[in-house]
């Protein structure tokens, strides 16, 4: 159905002859290493395919003439251009600052093993690596999540500029939107990246249950961003609809432990906690990415604003946007609609 220029197959090996790559034992941490650079790819190939929709969508609005004007003068047709050009900018600054992030780390680590371990240079060089190590792990499930999630709806929202002729292979507009419905499947669906983006942010409270009391807290990258005027208040808005969505799952939580469990997990003392304790934070955990996802964006978009002012319009839409997004998500949280999780047990109870 997509990226039919891939030739995609089964492969069958019978009767074949294996030789191991790498160190025995060193498979899982190989496997991880190569999954979060293809993830990083994934986003950028989103990328790719939402600049060539939006472009084709700019061109064709352009020349194409309903009721006397081109109908990117039409209010509705300019409101979907500038959606879609506010997406593309997004996801670009966010798989750039990954990107980059996975470069500092992967020369750091080149640097360091050509120290010897006594150099006065390594304990610094070594602190350096592991916070942009934590922050490239934060930042690559997001930019596979909202790159693979957004580029589906930019080149939904191309076509529908092109009208009738978006859905004919005279126009490239149908290929990018069939193309783009990989890339919330392959190299991790969008759901694994929610779980892996959720069960960190979790992590990081467990380590540091204080992190609540700052909305952002669990994030130093988060947490420390300062904008001034309309970015600033809609940055911090948005912040804080994501601190109280965590808490209230965090409170949530701590009602279905009891008081015992809890202070346990607090104290680090407890077993770990499984699955069905964690149902509804996990039933949450798209939502919780999806804000995690606008807020890195932008915080990103607000940076570059603050050096190149011209950016600013943009950074605004963005950052209205996130607003809107982690508003809705909060609330959509903190309803506590468990739903889902009582079809499940119904589902189980029917085939037990």
């Amino acid at each position: 159905m997509c990226i039919n220029g891939s030739p995609t197959c089964a492969l069958a090996f019978v009767d074949s002859y294996a030789e191991i790559l790498g160190a025995p034992g060193d498979g899982w941490r190989q496997i991880t290493t190569f999954m979060n650079e293809a993830r990083i790819a994934v986003g950028i190939q989103a990328c790719g395919v939402a600049q060539a929709s939006l472009t084709a969508a700019q061109e064709y609005a352009a020349q194409r003439v309903q009721m006397r004007k081109p109908i990117r003068e039409h209010p509705l047709v300019a409101e979907m251009l500038l959606d879609m050009e506010t997406t593309v900018a997004g996801l670009r600054a966010l798989w750039m600052e990954s990107a980059v992030a996975y470069d500092l780390v992967r020369g750091l680590d080149l640097r360091l093993r050509g120290l010897s371990e006594v150099d006065p240079e390594r304990p610094t060089l070594e602190a350096r690596q592991r916070r942009l190590a934590r922050y490239l792990r934060e930042l690559t499930p997001l930019v596979k999540y909202f790159g693979a999630e957004e580029a589906i709806r930019v080149a939904r929202t191309g076509m529908q500029v092109f009208g009738g002729y978006g859905v004919i292979k005279d126009y490239d507009v149908e290929r990018f939107l069939r193309d783009s419905l990989i890339l919330p499947i392959y190299e991790g669906t969008s759901q694994i990246q929610s779980l892996m983006a959720t069960k960190d942010l979790l992590k990081a409270i467990v380590r540091n249950p204080r992190s609540l009391l700052v909305p952002g807290g669990h994030s130093p990258w988060l947490r420390s961003a300062r904008f001034d005027g309309e970015l600033g208040r809609r940055y911090r808005g948005a912040l804080r609809s994501f601190g109280a969505a965590v808490s209230w799952l965090m409170i949530d939580l701590g009602r279905q432990l009891g008081p015992r469990r809890a202070a346990e997990l607090m104290r680090g003392t407890g077993a770990e906690l499984a699955d069905a304790d964690l149902a509804y934070v996990l039933l949450s955990a798209e939502r919780l990415t999806q804000m995690l996802a606008y807020l890195h964006i932008g915080r990103l978009l607000a940076q570059q604003a603050q050096r190149w002012p011209e950016r600013r319009p943009l950074a605004e839409r963005f950052l209205r946007r996130t607003s809107d997004v982690c508003g809705l998500n909060a609330r959509r949280i903190t309803r506590g609609d468990r739903d889902a999780l009582e079809a499940i047990q119904q589902w189980h109870t029917a085939t037990a």
